[in-house]
């Protein structure tokens, strides 16, 4: 079987491959230079021919040599990515199961997380986890796969359930003898501890997000449309039941052999007194989605959802009554160890502990989630985090503490330099160029002299600086920012990064490919070819003589020379990269769009993709050596380079820039559509012809989960032809056009 699914991973890359390679003939790159955030518009888009929108693979599963660093979350604390799965052990082990494949532990009631498993080892959503004692436990999620430790969390092994398949829920009795369920009405077994698994089929194509078992026997499974099914011989043959209920189900729980209660949609709660033969209505004092629901024993019990919503049960799960969680936002788990201690998890990383029964609620996790765009430090400890119209972050002690800086809150600031970690220079919108020199206390106006947007600053020594930004304009100062005069380019394209190789050599770039390059400290600048037309988004010197350039459709540009001449290297990728940083000629890393992360040790020869822990975009980057390095994006996500450990420290914007992807593509018939969601959504996937015509509704306002995702299109009745893949949510948050060409 592996040698069978590498044959056929081989094939789908080569096949890509060649189909990129067709469609990239002929067709010119979309440049666009706006000073705001660009959002795709499905009206605009439904024709664009973008090679970015075409194929590209992307492996379901990856592994990798756990003993590399990687990226560790600063900013929100422990993540930022949906708590999926929760549990406890007896020994007071906490877990959390997230996208991106993390598992966190904590052993401290949340005090300090550690990194158990997680980026570098594979890039699935884990959707659930559990422990049957306080050494072995399970975790499962998209792609099929099964995470096993034996000693507590400490290590994790990969094993594979059935490749390909998303698994929403487990259920393990003992250590040997457990289920999981998932996608098409499938669930597995196991007797023998997840080494070897068996398949069932509960005879209906519905997603199951629910499922457990009271002894080796009797179990229930839950899922899309209110559907329940039972079994009483282990899963060998499964009934479907009466439910009662049209809404989706998304757990189960299985009190006594004759009682069970189920939660779901819109505050729904159904319960069995005789086995499953009938299914009541429970009152429920919501009408939230129910996503996950725990008991203690037989009467005890809570529930959790969107919204917030915490509720619990003393009777049976025959009455319910609210708690106060303290948030909005939607809860996707949540465990209780005894009758007064628990945890709840859900969107944005959000963990909250109670330690009264849920009577209070104390919030754990801990940050901001401000949209970040760049960083910058000026030694180890000392660094600031810009994010849109002044919102700052500055920290003292290396990035375990980022504190929000009010002073430069409503202006329209792009881009900061620490000269040091007292004198500051911004720059941004109508020509603002502010300075401090108490650390950002305070800030000064230093120049009046023009009302164009300003893009970025950069010193090369504590005196000379330089700013560029719109239309070609070149700021410059040699008092330390006190004093800007303006340098004449005779360019009109937009500059977006600056960078220096000694105090006279250095280059500008920018929009269309464009670099200029001056040898005499920025009086006169020359225009170097470049070789692309992709707008060009930042530019890094290590010394006199190496330098990169990053920018969209994942180009990279290096010089031997110091910035006379430049040449391609490979990324791998074709979105946009945003930040550049070396270290020294070998070691560098790039981050861009979608949470990309590259990484070389031999200057630029091979680019490895590294895993991600985020989705969203990672907009800058910068590195002091190679134990120090932060990157910053979205959603407030600060991330420092290096091990597992997450230290603790005592409604954001949804970029719709979201991964799609379908292959193959071209097809014949079948397709698979996938996307990537930035958090759990309602969402409506359709596909239309050349002429606007709707031709399929792959789905319609069904619940998708935060990361990859997946749906199929089979286009056995329709033409060859060119197809439209639109995908949105309810919230209109996002829109996704995927173009498709069918061929007969």
């Amino acid at each position: 079987m592996k040698t069978l699914i590498f044959k056929y991973i081989s094939f789908i890359v080569l096949f890509t491959l060649i189909v990129n390679q067709l469609f990239a003939q002929g067709i010119d790159s979309l440049e666009v230079d706006d000073d705001d955030e660009i959002y795709e518009n499905i009206d605009s888009s439904i024709f664009d021919n973008h090679p970015a929108n075409l194929t590209e693979f992307e492996e379901l599963i990856i592994f990798y040599d756990s003993s590399e660093k990687f990226w560790a979350f600063q900013n929100p604390f422990p993540t930022n990515n949906t708590i999926y799965g929760l549990c406890a052990t007896p020994n007071g082990n906490v877990f959390l199961s997230t996208p991106m494949s993390s598992i966190l532990r904590s052993s401290d009631n949340g005090q300090l997380w550690d990194l158990k498993f997680g980026i570098g080892l594979t890039n699935s959503t884990l959707y659930d986890i559990t422990f049957v004692n306080d050494n072995t436990g399970f975790a499962t999620g998209l792609g099929g796969i099964l995470l096993k430790t034996t000693d507590g969390g400490n290590n994790w092994n990969k094993l594979i359930v059935r490749s390909g398949i998303p698994l929403f829920r487990l259920k393990f009795l003992d250590e040997n003898n457990g289920w999981a369920a998932g996608y098409a009405g499938m669930v597995y077994r196991t007797s023998d501890g997840g080494n070897s698994w068996s398949t069932q089929f509960v005879l209906s194509p519905v997603r199951l997000f629910g499922i457990d078992f009271i002894n080796s026997n009797l179990g229930f499974a839950v899922g899309d449309s209110g559907k329940i099914f039972a079994t009483t011989n282990g899963g060998t043959l499964w009934t479907q039941q009466n439910s009662g209920t049209s809404q989706t189900l998304m757990d189960v729980k299985v009190l006594t052999p004759y009682r069970a209660v189920a939660v779901g949609k819109g505050g729904t709660i159904r319960i069995t007194t005789n086995g499953g033969s009938s299914w009541s209505s429970a009152f429920s004092p919501t009408l939230s989605w129910l996503e996950d629901v725990h008991f203690i024993d037989s009467a005890r019990g809570w529930a959790c959802g969107s919204s917030g919503t915490i509720i619990r049960t003393l009777d049976k799960g025959l009455s319910w009554y609210q708690q106060n969680s303290g948030t909005t936002e939607w809860l996707d788990a949540i465990y209780f160890i005894d009758s007064v201690n628990g945890w709840a998890g859900g969107a944005k990383g959000l963990v909250l502990k109670t330690t009264d029964g849920g009577d209070t609620w104390i919030k754990i996790s801990k940050g901001h989630y401000d949209n970040l765009y760049s960083v910058h430090f000026s030694d180890q400890r000392n660094g600031w985090a810009l994010g849109k119209d002044g919102i700052a972050y500055k920290t003292t002690d290396g990035g375990l503490n980022w504190i929000l800086q009010y002073a430069l809150i409503g202006q329209k600031v792009n881009s900061l330099f620490m000269i040091d970690s007292m004198n500051i220079v911004v720059v941004g919108k109508r020509g603002l160029v502010k300075k401090s020199t108490d650390g950002g206390t305070s800030w000064i106006n230093t120049y009046y002299g023009t009302t164009s947007l300003l893009k970025k600053v950069y010193f090369v020594n504590p005196d000379l600086g330089f700013a560029v930004g719109s239309s070609g304009i070149v700021l410059k100062t040699t008092n330390g920012g006190n004093f800007w005069y303006r340098i004449k380019t005779n360019f009109r394209n937009n500059l977006y990064d600056i960078g220096f190789v000694n105090n006279t050599t250095g280059c500008v770039i920018g929009a269309r490919g464009a670099i200029l390059r001056t040898t005499d400290a920025g009086n006169t600048w020359n225009i170097k070819y470049s070789g692309t037309y992709s707008k060009l988004n930042s530019i890094q010197f290590v010394d006199d003589k190496y330098g990169w350039i990053v920018g969209n459709s994942g180009t990279i540009l290096k010089t031997t020379n110091g910035g006379n001449t430049w040449f391609g290297q490979y990324s791998g990728v074709k979105k946009e990269l945003k930040s550049v940083a070396f270290v020294d000629s070998l070691t560098g890393w790039i981050v861009g769009a979608n949470g990309i992360f590259l990484s070389t040790t031999n200057g630029g020869l091979n680019w490895l993709n590294l895993p991600s822990p985020v989705r969203t975009n990672l907009n800058g980057i910068y590195a002091i050596d190679t134990s120090n390095v932060w990157a910053v994006g979205l959603q407030g996500v600060t991330l420092r380079y290096g091990s597992g450990l997450v230290l603790s420290k005592n409604k954001p914007i949804i970029e719709n820039e979201i991964f799609s992807n379908n292959y193959p593509n071209p097809f014949n018939p079948v397709t698979t559509i996938e996307f990537d969601l930035p958090e759990k959504s309602i969402v409506t996937i359709k596909v239309y012809n050349t002429i606007g015509q709707e031709v399929a509704v792959l789905a319609k306002e069904e619940l998708f989960f935060q990361g990859r995702n997946a749906v199929y299109f089979d286009g056995t009745n329709l033409p060859s032809g060119v197809y439209f893949c639109r995908i949105t949510d309810d919230l209109g948050k996002f829109k996704i056009v995927r173009k498709m060409l069918l061929l007969k």
